[in-house]
């Protein structure tokens, strides 16, 4: 008589167990070789903005492109202000003749993107007013009031004033503002308008670390306490990881606090929050009124300008 052979219920537990064990294993190493692939895409996105920004000055006078235009034209946005300010185009939709794609300012290591809340315009038009890479404005492209009436009056550099263009920040990965993802895009309150009408729309900046001894109108210095905090002003990010104490900057690995950071020279890396803060005193704990430069040629949002008017 022949006896058919079969595995024992013994021997297929044993390879069950082994199955799981080896799954418990190689899942977290799936889970971060994906998180690596989403930072390498970010790291892209970035890469390709700041070339796209070097190709819009090349363009124009070699002058960087402005954080926000202005003016009582048929413009991609409605402001709802009394002309000139009752258009606006922020500079991402200003570099869109470069990127071709909106969705590079879409951070795949960032907060999602929402579509169906802006149902309103189209989607290169809808991604522009809401991009998770932020501007640093400004250096860049600083705002100022007038001496004389306080009119908004807005600077943008030529690249060869840089002091530092391979050390100089252009981009960094930011944060949503509380509300803002699910806004319809219909209303003034679409463009977070800062200080004064005319001024940056604050959905596309980033602040440096210690703007507040420089000339250009900024929302806050780095640091606890900052008005892009929580009950600190009308910008309230949800959290510290967002961007409450970093001028907007969101690290996007809560292990080591990293987050993307392009430069004027057009390369593009992950740099933690301290590394971006090299050349201050910044901590953690800080409080952002005590925040000065220690170091002014290790400084990374730092140009040697006379801005004047």
């Amino acid at each position: 008589m022949n006896l058919r052979k079969a595995f024992t219920l013994i021997e297929l537990l044993v390879v069950i167990a082994i199955i799981a064990i080896l799954a418990a294993i190689l899942f977290p190493v799936f889970a971060q070789a994906k998180l690596m692939a989403k930072a390498a895409a970010s790291t892209s996105n970035q890469k390709q903005l700041a070339l796209s920004e070097i190709m819009y000055a090349g363009d124009n006078d070699d002058f960087a492109v402005p954080a926000t235009g202005w003016g009582s034209w048929s413009a991609a946005f409605w402001f709802g202000g009394v002309p000139p300010l009752t258009y606006c185009e922020p500079w991402s939709y200003e570099l869109l003749a470069y990127t071709k794609n909106m969705n590079i300012t879409n951070d795949p290591t960032g907060p999602l993107f929402s579509s169906t809340a802006n149902a309103g315009l189209g989607y290169n038009a809808a991604q522009s007013i809401n991009p998770v890479y932020g501007y640093d404005y400004c250096v860049l492209a600083g705002f100022y009031q007038g001496p004389s009436d306080g009119a908004p009056y807005q600077h943008t550099i030529p690249s060869a004033q840089l002091a530092q263009a391979t050390n100089t920040v252009m981009f960094a990965s930011r944060g949503y503002f509380e509300g803002e993802e699910a806004d319809s895009l219909t209303t003034p309150n679409d463009c977070w308008s800062f200080a004064f009408p005319g001024g940056p729309l604050l959905n596309g900046t980033v602040d440096p670390p210690n703007c507040g001894t420089i000339p250009a109108d900024c929302v806050g210095n780095w640091g606890t306490g900052s008005p892009w905090g929580i009950g600190g002003g009308p910008l309230g990010f949800l959290t510290v990881t967002a961007g409450a104490n970093t001028g907007g900057f969101s690290n996007r690995a809560p292990v080591n606090q990293e987050g993307t950071i392009s430069f004027c020279d057009g390369h593009a890396k992950k740099l933690s929050w301290a590394q971006c803060a090299v050349g201050t005193n910044w901590t953690p704990i800080l409080a952002n009124g005590s925040l000065t430069v220690t170091n002014s040629s290790a400084y990374m949002w730092y140009i040697n300008y006379n801005f004047g008017y």
